[in-house]
């Protein structure tokens, strides 16, 4: 389980994101083509990894393309 500390940039990037959409710095349509994961577990490693976990801080994961609609 990741930590409070670990938690704190997903938590700050997501306020900022925030303020910015509030100034009209970034558009309305970002909701709709960015997901923030925060704290998301990898273990799709291959090769001489195969075995290994990763858990990023966030991952922003581009809701794009046609597997995606």
């Amino acid at each position: 389980m990741p930590s409070k500390l670990h938690e704190s940039a997903s938590v700050w990037l997501n306020e900022m994101i925030m303020k910015a959409r509030m100034r009209g710095i970034i558009p309305q349509v970002w909701a709709e083509i960015i997901e923030i994961s925060p704290s998301p577990e990898y273990n799709n490693f291959v090769g001489n990894y195969t075995a290994s976990v990763m858990v990023a801080d966030l991952t922003l994961v581009p809701i794009v393309g046609p597997e995606r609609e």
